[in-house]
């Protein structure tokens, strides 16, 4: 025997006039829906009223029920019975074809002009508040933020060997030999730091300060020491740009204009996080080109020979299978794998090139520092 609808209650999220959601209860009381939220407010709508929108399932959210009509009154749900109970309802399916279709054109207009502010704060305020805020930023407390921030990345990525592996070690002198011939041709604003991790992904990245994890992975799955310059000297290009210090500003303002457009900067609407993915996928790809480019500008000044870099993208490409076609390339956060190695191969000046490292010192490097590798994950 089922329970009847009005013994069984709901968790919803209540946002009204766009505020954060306000997590509650929600029963079917006669012809009412009674809501109670955690902090202790009581509502009451009437069922006549309501009105039910879904919604594909994102971070836990299911639909929205607009509980009065013109307001901007929202109430987000996961459980769909809800939506069966609400629907079962008398005094729902009486008045369902009273006021419905005006209150979805009005959810609709409300979505499309979300959206299109979405779209024009992410293309054009967003970037350019991240800008002017990163170009104002002290250098010092950059530097202070960037190692709290590299720490923390590296202790979750590998908790029992944070900060350890391969200290004072042939491996470790040979390594910070190779990365300062490329910081003294970077010209830097920061000094460079690498903090080398024991997770096996093949990965590298930078954040603000000069900090760069490196992972022992990436180390593992190179063959030469012209291919882990590459990737360093597209770390460094980041530093230079200081694109790890534009893009926290970037996502923090993302989500700051999210939570206050939509209440909730998990559940805003679906049209919304696809505009925001697109835009923002968009802004990164046209970062790492042109970090790229620098990056070749500086592996030429420190006399490297930039077609390790191309060796390295082919092999990586091989090893996850081609992902760099149709739809998959232009959403990829990063220009296709290919792109970047036949790039790479152009700017290659063999002639003018002198060995990354001694052939001991790269295989100290390999031996004291790298480990195996999950080719799964795409180099940033």
């Amino acid at each position: 025997m089922s329970e009847s609808p009005e013994t069984v209650s709901w968790q919803i999220g209540l946002s009204e006039g766009g505020t954060a959601q306000v997590p509650g209860l929600a029963r079917i009381n006669g012809n009412d829906l009674d809501l109670v939220t955690q902090d202790g407010m009581q509502r009451q709508y009437p069922i006549s009223d309501l009105t039910i929108l879904v919604l594909p399932h994102h971070h836990g959210t299911r639909g929205l029920i607009a509980p009065i009509p013109g307001s901007t009154a929202r109430l987000a749900f996961a459980e769909l019975s809800l939506v069966t109970a609400l629907r079962q309802h008398p005094k729902f399916n009486l008045s369902a074809g009273r006021g419905k279709a005006q209150e979805r054109r009005q959810i609709m207009y409300w979505l499309i002009g979300a959206t299109m502010s979405l779209v024009f704060i992410f293309l054009v305020v967003i970037p350019i508040f991240s800008e002017r805020i990163a170009a104002g930023i002290p250098p010092d407390y950059e530097r202070r933020f960037g190692a709290i921030v590299a720490e923390r990345v590296a202790s979750n990525l590998a908790p029992s060997q944070a900060g350890t592996t391969c200290q004072n070690s042939l491996g470790r002198e040979a390594l910070d030999g190779l990365i300062a011939r490329l910081e003294a041709a970077a010209k830097a604003p920061h000094p460079i730091v690498i903090r080398i991790s024991e997770a096996p992904a093949v990965n590298a990245f930078a954040v603000p300060g000069g900090q760069i994890i490196l992972l022992a992975g990436l180390i593992g799955f190179s063959e030469t020491a012209e291919e882990l310059a590459g990737v360093l000297a597209h770390e460094i290009a980041h530093v230079v740009r200081r694109d790890p210090a534009r893009g926290m500003i970037r996502s923090m303002a993302v989500g700051a204009v999210s939570g206050l457009l939509f209440g909730d900067a998990l559940t805003f609407s679906t049209l919304g996080i696809l505009a925001a993915s697109l835009l923002q996928t968009s802004y990164s790809r046209d970062v790492e080109t042109k970090t790229d480019m620098l990056a070749f500008e500086i592996l030429a000044k420190a006399k490297i020979d930039t077609k390790g870099f191309a060796t390295f993208l082919e092999r990586l490409q091989k090893a996850e299978g081609d992902r760099s076609t149709g739809a998959m390339a232009y959403l990829s956060t990063h220009p296709p794998t290919a792109e970047r190695a036949a790039l790479a191969r152009a700017a290659s000046q063999p002639n003018f090139v002198k060995p990354a490292l001694p052939l001991e010192a790269w295989r100290a490097i390999k031996r004291d520092c790298g480990q195996g590798s999950d080719v799964g994950v795409r180099l940033p």
